[in-house]
């Protein structure tokens, strides 16, 4: 009979022991389900400031496309329009030139 109860106490504080497990398991459980859901949000910060940072990647570079493709078209335009004016002044001296010689021309023929 002492066997048998010494038994019976020996399964209660078993029985003690397994039921404080499962509480201090369970605020394990608790506790992992809290820090899970604190790297899931640190995680779609990160990635939300990632992004973001990408984005200001993608917008400087586009600027600086944007700017230079600007500053392309305007040396392009501005050299056609220089080339412009130079052939514009080449096409006036020629004419100077054609009408000196041929005012030359004439005077010689007249004289």
């Amino acid at each position: 009979e002492g066997e048998a109860l010494q038994h019976e106490e020996s399964l209660e504080t078993h029985r003690q022991h397994l039921d404080q497990a499962r509480v201090e398991k369970a605020a394990v459980e608790e506790h992992l389900s809290a820090l899970q859901m604190t790297v899931e949000q640190t995680r779609d910060e990160l990635d939300s400031r990632e992004k973001e940072r990408r984005l200001e990647v993608v917008r400087r570079a586009v600027g600086r496309i944007s700017h230079a493709g600007v500053r392309n078209v305007f040396d392009a335009w501005s050299l056609g329009v220089r080339k412009q004016m130079e052939a514009q002044h080449r096409l006036e001296v020629g004419k100077r030139v054609v009408e000196r010689m041929l005012h030359a021309e004439m005077a010689h023929c007249f004289t």
